[in-house]
């Protein structure tokens, strides 16, 4: 299965906030959403490691305040990542690990973070129709790239 995609997020999964996130894996068909803020360049030392902040609450009501969120994919997912996701995508983002953030201090981001992985059957959703958030179909090319 790919780990990104551009088609709906599936319609049973359902919105977690990031401020009810717990430390842990993802609770099962649930997902996050936010904007990709800020894009790092892919790192590599023992495995490739790609780092966003993920900001979320720009278009969404539901969220009563802006948090920005420490997003880390490894390995394979990474690379893939690095060369598809680019600063003011929407996604949205399930399978991942919930960890506490070491650098909350430093950077002023929300205390938990997120990792993932395809080990952790982790998968992105690329949400880039701004107008109408998810509703991606197959086979539209993405026109801001």
């Amino acid at each position: 299965m790919a780990s990104l995609l551009t088609v709906p997020v599936p319609s049973h999964y359902f919105h977690i906030l990031l401020q009810n996130l717990q430390p842990g894996p993802c609770p099962q068909d649930s997902y996050v959403k936010g904007t990709v803020a800020e894009r790092f360049p892919l790192a590599s030392s023992r495995q490739n490691i790609l780092k966003i902040v993920l900001h979320e609450g720009m278009q969404d009501e539901e969220t009563p305040a802006h948090i920005t969120i420490n997003v880390y994919f490894f390995g394979s997912l990474a690379e893939e990542a690095d060369s598809t996701i680019r600063e003011a995508d929407l996604l949205a983002l399930t399978g991942f690990q919930v960890t506490n953030s070491p650098s909350r201090k430093k950077d002023g981001h929300f205390h938990l973070q997120l990792e993932l992985s395809k080990e952790d059957h982790s998968v992105v959703f690329e949400c880039w129709l701004m107008a109408f958030p998810f509703n991606v179909y197959p086979g539209e090319s993405r026109q801001h790239r």
